[in-house]
Parts: structure tokens; sequence; C-alpha cells
């Protein structure tokens, strides 16, 4: 299912991180660390591209009505989400979220 919502994301020309949040979701859920903390970095590295609403098929005509994309509001959810979530502890503790969150939070 992941891998069909990845190539869903690929074939609408949607924003890179629509990729990566269903492997996202499955990794957390298999409580598979290496994979949760790989597809995280893949998104949080999405949110530094240019994406523009507008440039999709599917979206376009919504464009003008839409909220300004604002990528430093997802990054903090998400390493608000590392960060607090009870659920997220056990990959809280993992040394590789630890230097991620380090680097955020020096």
């Amino acid at each position: 299912m992941a891998e069909t919502s990845q190539a869903l994301a690929q074939a609408l020309a949607l924003w890179p991180y629509h990729q990566y949040t269903a492997l996202w979701q499955v990794a957390v859920h298999n409580r598979d660390a290496q994979e949760a903390l790989t597809r995280l970095e893949q998104m949080l590295e999405t949110l530094e591209q240019p994406w523009q609403l507008g440039d999709t098929v599917l979206y376009r005509r919504m464009a003008p009505q839409a909220k300004e994309f604002q990528p430093g509001e997802l990054r903090a959810l998400l390493l608000g989400q590392l960060e607090q979530d009870p659920d997220l502890s056990w990959l809280r503790e993992h040394p590789r979220a630890q230097a991620l969150l380090q680097r955020i939070h020096p």
C-alpha cells in the first residue's frame, strides 16, 4: 500500500513529501527505526525544496485560494512529534534520532 501511495504521488506530480508519508507510517507501525528515520529525513529534505501547488495538474485550480506553502510549519510539526509524541519514545531513543534532534537543538 505504501509503495502504491508513493507511485500515485509521483504519477500526479504531487509534492515529493507525499512520496514518503505512507512509507514513514508503515515504518513507525512496524517499529523499524532505521526505515522510519530514513523516511523522516527524506520528508525533512523535501521541505527544503520549493514546490508550487499550482504546478500540479491535480491542484492547479486550487492554487489561488490555497494558503501559501509554509515549510517551516510542517518541519516544526514533524520534529515536535518526534520530540514529544509518547508513541514515538522508542524512536526518539535511537542514536540517529538523537543526532537529528541535536542538530536541530544544539
